[in-house]
């Protein structure tokens, strides 16, 4: 009977040491994937983006209207930089395609239709032109059509980017007669390439660049760029990785860096699962101290940590089905 007990305290204790250990969430490794680069950034970034892109404006989420507006001067980037990320993203996922084929190949592949049918209404809301769509946004879909030039030294492509009906068909040939209409256009020139890493290097627009990383055998997306936003121009960077972890969760982190003025450093950091999802959104005291999303611990990711100066978290649970779903914000740092 003793040496009954004995094991069955010896199993209890282990029980709870599991379960201590498995509420803690442990850590997220990452996992290959079989989707193209252009396919994880919907996939996982806007369809990710798509959950609080709306809280802004919603005073039901956040109550005090000077937290609303300190909330959406935080996010105000990352919904401007959308178009260029379509674009840049269209063109890693092309280069990463036409790098594993052979030269006779490539030299076919000329020009390339990409189509993203998760659209933000925050980037709609950004053109005079697209701004009617915004009402209809979940029933519109971005189309971004590729063509590429050889040049002498370098290789240069062009995208343009239409906003359309999601139930509006289109043929290659009526894209390339339209690209005068485009949305928007940009015309990216690769300057480098860095083939361990698969890191492609390009510059576009006017003083703009970026350097951007896929990993399939990784899950992972990394790309930094430069570029200028808003009417007044101002120059700003983005550093921003995209996990999809091994247990299904996907994770987001987007740092951006306004160069003029305060020259502030904003986090926007995101955990997505299939039913619990996680932000927080605010100013950085200490980027150095900011914990790798490679080795992310469950339990840290997206959580307010000793990184943070100001700003707010968010909270969407749906695993109570016995309360109606709801984002809970709560404002931290100076702003408590």
């Amino acid at each position: 009977m003793k040496k009954i007990n004995i094991c069955l305290l010896l199993f209890l204790s282990a029980v709870m040491v599991f379960a201590g250990c498995a509420g803690s969430g442990g850590y997220l490794k990452t996992a290959p994937t079989s989707m193209s680069a252009a396919s994880f950034f919907n996939n996982c970034n806007v369809v990710g983006l798509e959950t609080f892109a709306h809280v802004g404006g919603d005073s039901s989420v956040i109550n005090s209207q000077t937290d609303r507006v300190a909330y959406s001067a935080y996010t105000k980037n990352l919904y401007e930089l959308l178009p260029q990320e379509r674009c840049l993203i269209s063109v890693l996922s092309y280069l990463c395609e036409i790098n594993s084929m052979s030269s006779a190949d490539q030299q076919k592949s000329k020009v390339k239709p990409f189509e993203y049918k998760n659209v933000l209404r925050a980037e709609l809301d950004l053109l005079a032109s697209t701004h009617e769509m915004a009402e209809n946004y979940q029933n519109t879909k971005a189309v971004i059509l590729l063509e590429r030039a050889d040049k002498t030294s370098s290789l240069e492509i062009t995208a343009y980017l239409f906003y359309m009906d999601t139930l509006l068909n289109y043929e290659v040939a009526e894209l390339q007669a339209n690209a005068q209409n485009a949305h928007y256009t940009y015309t990216f020139v690769q300057t480098g390439h860095n083939v361990q890493t698969n890191t492609f290097s390009l510059k576009y627009a006017t003083n703009c660049s970026a350097s951007a990383t896929y990993s399939a055998e990784k899950g992972s997306l990394n790309y930094t760029v430069k570029t200028y936003l808003g009417t007044n121009k101002a120059e700003v960077e983005f550093n921003k990785s995209i996990y999809l972890y091994s247990n299904g969760t996907v994770g987001i982190r987007v740092i951006t860096k306004n160069n003029t003025g305060n020259k502030s450093v904003i986090v926007y950091e995101q955990m997505e699962t299939d039913f619990y999802k996680r932000l927080k959104v605010g100013a950085v005291k200490d980027e150095a101290g900011m914990i790798s999303m490679e080795t992310m611990p469950e339990d840290k990711l997206a959580k307010v940590n000793s990184s943070d100066d100001i700003g707010y978290a968010f909270e969407y649970d749906l695993r109570d089905d016995t309360v109606a779903s709801r984002i809970i914000c709560s404002p931290y740092g100076l702003s408590e």
